[in-house]
C-alpha cells in the first residue's frame, strides 16, 4: 500500500517486539525481499522471539528487564542500546521512535499484539505517530494507519475481508471497489465500516480525523 504515484521504496526496518504469546506465523508474512533489506531490531524479550525464529538482528534495544540473559550472550557481535527501566516512553515506542528518525520509508513491527491489555491498546495506537509508514503485522490482520487528504489504492484478492476504523470522526470519507462503498460520509466512532469486503481494488480518502485500515490478507499491500 502506497499512496498513489507514490512507490515503496526498498528502505525498511523491522521491529521484533516482546509481547508474551509469540506470534511465529506472521514472522512468514513479510515477503523474503523485505526480510534481506530490512534493517532488523529486536526489542527486549522480542531477542528471544528472534531467536526462536532465528531471525537475524542488527540492533538489539531496550531495558532488558524481560529478555533472558543467555538470550542475550547470543548475540556478542550485535549492536546494543541500552535504557533505563524508569523512562517515559515503552520499549517498543523508543525502537520506533529509532527508526522514525533514521528515516525509514516502512516499519514493519512484528510480534506486538497479546499480553496486557494497556501495552496491547498503545501498540495499536502507536501507528498515529507516523500515518502510513508504520505497520501492525500479525497472524491476525494487518494495521496501518491512513494520512488524511491522501487517496490510497490497496491492491488486495477480490473477497478479501477489510475494515475501516475510526479513532475519531473522519470527515468525507470516499471508499470504493468493494461490497459496501462510501461517498463522502462523515463516518463515526462506530462499526459501519467494519468488515467490508474487496472486489478487487480498493480506494480510500478522507478528508480529517484518525483512520486506521485494517485488512486480513498481506497479500497485493507490497
Amino acid at each position: 500500500m502506497t499512496p498513489d504515484n507514490k512507490p515503496l521504496e526498498p528502505n525498511y526496518a523491522i521491529i521484533l517486539s516482546g509481547s508474551p504469546t509469540f506470534d511465529h506465523l506472521c514472522i512468514s508474512l513479510l515477503p523474503q525481499s523485505i526480510w534481506d533489506n530490512a534493517f532488523v531490531i529486536a526489542v527486549d524479550k522480542g531477542l528471544e522471539f528472534a531467536a526462536e525464529n532465528n531471525s537475524r538482528v542488527d540492533l538489539i534495544l531496550g531495558d532488558f528487564d524481560s529478555v533472558h540473559p543467555d538470550i542475550l550472550k547470543k548475540y556478542p557481535n550485535v549492536a546494543m542500546e541500552s535504557h533505563p527501566v524508569n523512562k517515559d516512553r515503552s520499549d517498543t515506542e523508543i525502537a520506533i521512535d529509532y527508526a522514525l528518525d533514521r528515516g525509514f520509508s516502512r516499519i514493519f513491527c512484528l510480534n506486538m499484539i497479546g499480553g496486557r491489555l494497556d501495552h496491547d491498546l498503545f501498540n495499536r495506537l502507536i501507528l498515529l505517530k507516523s500515518p502510513g509508514k508504520i505497520w501492525l503485522i500479525s497472524s491476525q490482520g494487518i494495521l496501518v494507519a491512513l494520512l488524511p487528504k491522501t487517496q490510497y489504492t490497496f491492491e488486495i484478492p477480490n473477497e478479501t475481508t477489510f475494515s475501516l476504523i475510526p479513532l475519531v470522526q473522519c470527515s468525507g470519507v470516499e471508499l470504493s471497489g468493494c461490497e459496501y462503498p462510501l461517498h463522502h460520509v462523515d463516518l463515526e466512532i462506530s462499526t459501519l465500516s467494519l468488515s467490508n469486503v474487496s472486489l478487487g481494488k480498493v480506494t480510500v480518502q478522507f478528508q480529517s480525523g484518525h483512520l486506521i485500515f485494517f485488512v486480513d490478507s498481506i497479500l497485493g499491500l507490497l
